[in-house]
């Protein structure tokens, strides 16, 4: 019983990934006094904000490969946090 709810924990952890890759959209808002970036996934919203004071860098870099082509993300690093 244990080891087919190993599988079945495994099923739902793929399939919450494969929905988020599909329907995810994450928005990136920068005004003179924050830069917020905003996830919504399916009716579900959070939001992640920092004072623009307190951004030390932003960059392009590439996440992973996918069929041998680099995936780029935004990485945000503020003052204390890489």
């Amino acid at each position: 019983m244990l080891f087919c709810l190993l599988f079945v924990a495994a099923g739902v952890g793929m399939l919450y990934a494969g929905a988020r890759q599909k329907w995810a959209v994450v928005t990136l808002r920068v005004t003179p006094d924050t830069v917020t970036m905003q996830g919504a996934l399916l009716g579900r919203i959070s939001e992640k904000a920092l004072l623009r004071k307190a951004v030390k860098r932003v960059a392009v870099v590439e996440s992973y490969q996918q069929n041998d082509e680099p995936v780029y993300g935004l990485q945000i690093s503020d003052e204390g946090k890489n």
